[in-house]
């Protein structure tokens, strides 16, 4: 899946116009052998077992929880008063709902109830009241996708990943291994991305 991950970004100008380009079976060629190749000498070196299979998993539902707090900001693109409270709350929602875990191994059921409650609870409303209040401005303008019973659904999702990420082994060599990845990520964006995004010549 990484080529096809890594076409998609080159499209989007991301990445050289090389990780896109296909050959006469429409296969990302350079995609594939680049993974490949880093994979093969990424392994030699790294013992999976230990330092990758974690990380893999931290990262996936990372992702998943970004996708789904994109999934609710996205409504709120022609409703500018009101997103900076959505982000403010989705925010919020996603770091308590992270810290809930570890939270409840150390404290009673009841205080982390009472964590749980006001720490995701407030947010949450703060997002249903968006919803309820402006239903038929933030109602999906997409042919193709949409999401049902918003913001219950993604908050659901962000809950489930965060719960499975604060349950893996070894969360500090993760988060460690985790930040390199993050910060490889936006040194090769800010570096070659930001400037050639299609996004912003489009907006440009």
């Amino acid at each position: 899946g990484q080529p096809k991950i890594f076409q998609a970004i080159a499209k989007d100008g991301l990445l050289p116009a090389a990780f896109a380009k296909e050959n006469s079976n429409r296969t990302p060629i350079f995609s594939v052998l680049a993974s490949g190749i880093f994979l093969a000498v990424l392994t030699t070196f790294v013992n999976a077992k230990k330092s990758l299979d974690d990380m893999i998993v931290f990262g996936t539902l990372t992702a998943l929880s970004t996708l789904c707090v994109g999934l609710i900001l996205v409504r709120f693109d022609n409703l500018k008063e009101s997103k900076q409270l959505a982000t403010i709350s989705s925010c919020v929602f996603t770091a308590c709902s992270l810290a809930i875990k570890p939270v409840s191994t150390s404290l009673s059921l009841m205080l982390t109830s009472i964590i749980s409650a006001v720490g995701m609870g407030i947010p949450f409303l703060c997002l249903s009241y968006l919803f309820i209040k402006h239903s038929t401005k933030l109602a999906s303008k997409s042919t193709a996708f949409s999401c049902p019973l918003m913001p219950v659904i993604p908050c659901m999702a962000i809950l489930a990943n965060s719960w499975v990420m604060m349950s893996l082994d070894n969360m500090t060599d993760v988060i460690c291994q985790f930040t390199v990845w993050t910060l490889l990520g936006l040194l090769i964006y800010f570096t070659y991305g930001i400037f050639h995004s299609k996004l912003k010549t489009e907006h440009a």
